[in-house]
């Protein structure tokens, strides 16, 4: 299993989470300008997929534009529909998103867990969720900066 999924499964049992996303910029050739991919994990199938959409007005692009985490204990009808799509899955969400730290400041994306139904996220939540995005950030780095990281 790939660490980054190996991560996002930790992250879903971790927070109790239907499912975790993990959202970067998409610089592919032919996605559409200022797009996210983002890698949906599922704990129920323990299956990561991959989507490339529009990130305007997306919870993960504000996550990552302001480096903040971002807590919606119930998303609204309209952010419902959207996510039945993206999620193939029903109902009100809870979402809690983080940035994935760069190691030059700011973020190069977003760690999201998600819920069926309303819940309240906490400070611990929010704390373990960073802890795991900071790995999933240093699983991005290319091996020879990970390899500097470490022996910083």
């Amino acid at each position: 299993m790939e660490v980054t999924t190996e991560l996002l499964l930790v992250a879903a049992e971790k927070l109790h989470a239907d499912y975790v996303t993990v959202s970067v910029p998409d610089f592919a050739p032919e996605a559409l300008p200022m797009s996210l991919r983002i890698g949906i994990f599922s704990a129920e199938t323990g299956v990561l997929r991959w989507v490339s959409l529009p990130a305007s007005g997306t919870f993960c692009a504000r996550v990552m534009r302001e480096s903040s985490p971002l807590f919606v204990s119930c998303l609204s009808e309209a952010e419902q529909q959207v996510a039945c799509g993206l999620l193939q899955d029903t109902g009100p969400f809870a979402y809690l998103g983080v940035p994935i730290p760069a190691v030059t400041g700011g973020s190069i994306g977003t760690l999201a867990a998600i819920c069926k139904g309303e819940r309240a996220w906490s400070k611990a939540d929010a704390d373990d969720a960073e802890h795991i995005a900071g790995k999933i950030g240093f699983e991005m780095l290319p091996p020879e900066m990970r390899d500097a990281q470490n022996l910083v």
